[in-house]
């Protein structure tokens, strides 16, 4: 069986995401970026989410990030 590297041939990407909670108030904001395989930044984007656990924030992060991922052409 021969050895062979997957992302060789094409061009992928890293998403990054994070939530973060303001003590004061307790509101939620999630966001996130996607890197090229050289890590070079593509973009940035983030979610006001007001009062929710910091489960849905990662959730949110995901699915906004797949989103983002989706709409600019990256499958």
């Amino acid at each position: 069986m021969r050895s062979h590297n997957l992302h060789t041939n094409k061009m992928w990407v890293h998403l990054f995401m994070n939530g973060t909670i303001a003590r004061e108030t307790g509101n939620i904001v999630a966001g996130g970026m996607l890197r090229d395989q050289f890590g070079n930044w593509i973009l940035g984007f983030n979610r006001y989410l007001g009062k929710c656990s910091p489960f849905k924030a990662e959730l949110w992060g995901i699915l906004d990030g797949l989103l983002v991922m989706l709409n600019k052409g990256y499958r």
